[in-house]
Parts: C-alpha cells; structure tokens; sequence
C-alpha cells in the first residue's frame, strides 16, 4: 500500500515509503522514529567502517542468520525486506580464533517495528575462551523495548552490569554448566515485545510467530537457530564462523522458546 493511502502527514509518509512500513497507522510520534531511525543507520554505517575485518565478519554473520531465519519462513518478498531493513547493528567488538570460532562479542543491534514507530534494542555478551586446561565461558543477551520515540535525540546505550543495566532486561545466560542456565523471559513479556514490534498486526495474521520473534532477535545479534517439530530437530547454523560454545544448547533454548511462545 502506497504512502498516499495513509495521511497527509508528511514524516509519517516519509517513513512508509522510506521504510516500506506495513499496516502503519497515523501518529505524533513518527517524526522522532524518523530521526531515530535515520540516526540508526548513520550509526550502523559508521560502525562498519571503523570495523576491524573480524568485526566486519560478524555483519556478514547478523546477515547470515537473518536470511537463514526469513528463509524458512518463506515470506512475501515485501515482508522479508521490512524485516530486513529494520535491522542495525549498533555496536560490535568481535574476535575470531583462527579456527573460524567466535572468542568473544559484545554486540548491540536495535530491531524497528515494521508497523510501530518503536523498536527493540538486544545486546550479546560472549565469551568462549580456553586457557591451559581450563575453559571460561558465558553467553549472555539483554533486550531493551523502545514502546514509542518520543525525543529527536539518538542515544545508545548498553548494559554495564547490576546497578548500571540502563532499562536493559536479561533474557538468557548460557553458561559452562547447564544447571547455571538461565532463560529470564516470561510468555507476559513475550507477549509484550510482540506488542512493541508488531501491535499493529493480529496474533493470526502477524507477518512472524512469537517463536520466530525471538529467532529474530538472536539472529540481529548474529546467532542463527534454527526450530524445527521438537527440540531435538533445533539446531545452530553457520556459514564459516562459528559459536562453538552454544552447540550443545540449542535443544534446551529452543524448549524454552516454545514455552513462552503461543
């Protein structure tokens, strides 16, 4: 639907056709989503200039996992591209191991609604590292919900542990022992971030299932997952570089997914 069977609002038909919004509706707050937005990819851009080559391996993975993700779903061309384009990666500092193995990442992207002036921030801390005949590892992702913009100024901000979580909320911690999991989300607060990035769009005719949200997220951070019948059929893909650290976990994440989906 073209912009002109909307409003006359100007920064709100700037953002569907700019962005190719999908079942958007007339708001105040549209104006700041533009800036933010446009903000976001000024950001994205720069980040990936100033990217190292193992950092600029870690976009190809955020691309990688998204078009694993929007493949199986099997989409219209214009769903897939909205989903894609509301994308951005943030901040990145990755290092990749010669073996092609991620050794540590933190990673923050923000996924804009396709029909929402609001978005989602989700932030990856990792780290897999061997030393001598010990192993440290943690896996650790946050999110943050932006229910609407309301302000013109663009402001990132991450996680720095308790006490400094700036609205941040956890969603899992893998760790090196499996009793130390943790999956901190609730179907309410799935339901929730559903709300934030597709309200606009009924639960039967959301253009992505509640599981597949949360796939999107790990995928905007660069983790591809990929569900199938049951838990034993999930998986972990990859491309060349790979999260070594999370192999043996996709069985567990993937029942917890399903768990707080509907």
């Amino acid at each position: 639907m073209s912009a002109s069977n909307f409003t006359d609002d100007s920064d709100f038909v700037t953002c569907v056709a700019k962005y190719g919004l999908m079942n958007a509706k007339p708001s105040e707050t549209w104006t700041a989503y533009l800036a933010q937005r446009e903000a976001a990819a000024n950001r994205s851009a720069s980040e990936q200039l100033l990217a190292g080559s193992d950092d600029g391996c870690h976009s190809e993975m955020v691309d990688f996992a998204v078009d694993n993700l929007l493949d199986s779903l099997k989409l219209e061309d214009q769903k897939e591209k909205v989903l894609q384009d509301g994308i951005y990666i943030l901040s990145q500092d990755v290092i990749v191991g010669g073996d092609m193995t991620v050794r540590s990442a933190e990673v923050l992207s923000r996924i804009y609604s396709p029909n929402n002036p609001s978005a989602v921030d989700v932030y990856l801390s990792y780290y897999d590292r061997t030393r001598d005949s010990s192993v440290e590892f943690h896996c650790d992702i946050y999110y943050l919900m932006h229910d609407t913009f309301t302000g013109m100024e663009f402001i990132v901000r991450e996680p720095e542990g308790p006490g400094k979580m700036h609205g941040f909320q956890p969603l899992l911690h893998i760790d090196l022992l499996p009793q130390k999991h943790e999956f901190n989300i609730t179907k309410s607060q799935t339901q929730a971030l559903f709300m934030v990035l597709f309200a606009n769009e009924s639960i039967r005719r959301c253009m992505i299932p509640p599981d597949a949200m949360m796939r999107l997220m790990l995928a905007s951070v660069g983790i591809a997952m990929s569900m199938g019948r049951g838990p034993e059929n999930d998986s972990f893909e990859s491309d060349e570089i790979r999260w070594d650290g999370l192999e043996d976990n996709a069985h567990w994440l993937g029942k917890n997914v399903r768990r707080v989906s509907w």
